[in-house]
């Protein structure tokens, strides 16, 4: 796992990009890593893009983001970006392991689906030591990651539509 966050974007015109409103997608299991990394997407959306509308839904868990996902972007509100934020602990047993899987591979398949930007910060880690620091410390922060990788992702397909 990367040992530090992407550098921040540099700003530049940013008013095209926040047109489109944001979605955040976040489960409701281990709330109070999920609820630190919301925080951080958000506080560095504040900074990034400061008049973009951001919609948070909470699932009940990391399984149910990539069907809450499909059913946000039915109601044509014409997000220009979803961000999956999310923190699943290896337990005992394989259902970590198969849940990640099937989370992945249901936000690859709807990122080509929808040919929308889907940011996937749904986190497999093996005890909650790694979930804290990934969820509140500043330089392995995902949320950080989730909003600088957004806002790079609304950028690129700016230009590709330009």
């Amino acid at each position: 796992m990367a040992k530090a966050i992407p550098i921040k974007p540099r700003s530049g015109a940013t008013s095209a990009l926040a047109k489109r409103p944001i979605a955040i997608v976040a489960s409701k299991f281990n709330k109070e890593y999920v609820d630190a990394m919301i925080n951080a997407c958000v506080a560095e959306f504040e900074d990034l893009l400061p008049s973009v509308l951001i919609h948070v839904a909470r699932v009940p868990g990391a399984f149910e983001i990539p069907v809450t996902i499909k059913h946000m972007a039915n109601q044509n509100m014409d997000f220009g970006c979803f961000i999956a934020l999310g923190v699943i602990v290896q337990g005992e047993t394989a259902h970590g392991t198969h849940v990640a899987t099937s989370v992945s591979n249901g936000l690859l398949n709807l990122s080509m689906e929808l040919k929308t930007p889907i940011v996937h910060e749904v986190l497999h880690v093996e005890n909650l030591k790694q979930a804290h620091e990934r969820c509140y410390d500043a330089e392995l922060n995902r949320g950080v990651e989730a909003a600088r990788t957004a806002y790079s992702m609304l950028n690129i397909f700016k230009n590709l539509k330009a």
